[in-house]
This record gives structure tokens, C-alpha cells and sequence, in this order.
């Protein structure tokens, strides 16, 4: 659900206008980053999100940063922009949409033994299939 909560955000942001602008034009939108915070936080409350950060960069230029809502219910602490949260199994989606890509370009084999790829390895996990550390 928090993955279609910034995915919505950056649609909004992203939508039409933002695709046709160069990267030189690339500012940001105060209209569009107020629907933006609008629609995360209608979101937040209606999925009992208590709080999060969101940071929307394109050609390398900051067209929203914000930080909304609360990081601990119980002390009334607000989220700021140095709010450290826990990114739990966030990272395993982008993990395997890189991985899958190095397959696709043929940098990696699923098949082959993780140790062809690191060598330090101790010798008893170097024979461990990429595909199956994959799968944790």
C-alpha cells in the first residue's frame, strides 16, 4: 500500500506537463507539489500511515522534498527531514529488478554459484546459487 501511495504521488507529479519539460526546465511546480502533499496526506490518514519523508528528483533537480506527519506517536515527535526510518525489505523489489537486469544484459547466470561473482567468499557459500539467495 505505501508503494501505491508514492507511486500516486509521483504520477501527479510526473503527469504530462513535467514529461514535456528539458532537463533545463525541470523546476519545481508549486501547484502540483501542494496536490502532492494533499494527496499524501489524505492517503496517510486513511491508511494510518503516522508519517514519512518523500523526495521527488528529476534530472537531477529536487522537485519536492517534504516531510510529513508524525515519527513517534507516543513522545509527539514530527517527522523532519533528518527522521531516520527503517527501510525493513524495501530494498529486496530493487535488488531483484537490478539483478534481473544484469541477467538480461548478460552479466550474471541465476544459475551460477555466487562465488564466480565474489570471490572473497568463505569456500562453503561461494557454491550457493545466485537464483537462491534471490529467494531470501
Amino acid at each position: 500500500m505505501r508503494l501505491m501511495l508514492i507511486a500516486a504521488a509521483l504520477a501527479l507529479l510526473a503527469g504530462p506537463a513535467a514529461r514535456a519539460q528539458t532537463p533545463a526546465s525541470a523546476a519545481p511546480d508549486p501547484a502540483r507539489n501542494a496536490a502532492a502533499i494533499n494527496l499524501l496526506t489524505a492517503r496517510m490518514a486513511n491508511d494510518h500511515i503516522p508519517g514519512l519523508q518523500i523526495a521527488v528528483v528529476k534530472d537531477g533537480r529536487i522537485l519536492l522534498n517534504a516531510a510529513l506527519g508524525m515519527s513517534n506517536l507516543e513522545q509527539g515527535s514530527k517527522v523532519t527531514p533528518e527522521t531516520r526510518f527503517s527501510i525493513n525489505s524495501a530494498t529486496k523489489s530493487f535488488t531483484g529488478v537490478a539483478v534481473m537486469q544484469l541477467v538480461e544484459a548478460g552479466r550474471l547466470d541465476l544459475d551460477a554459484p555466487i562465488g564466480r561473482y565474489l570471490p572473497d567468499l568463505p569456500p562453503a557459500w561461494a557454491t550457493i546459487p545466485l537464483h537462491q539467495l534471490l529467494s531470501h
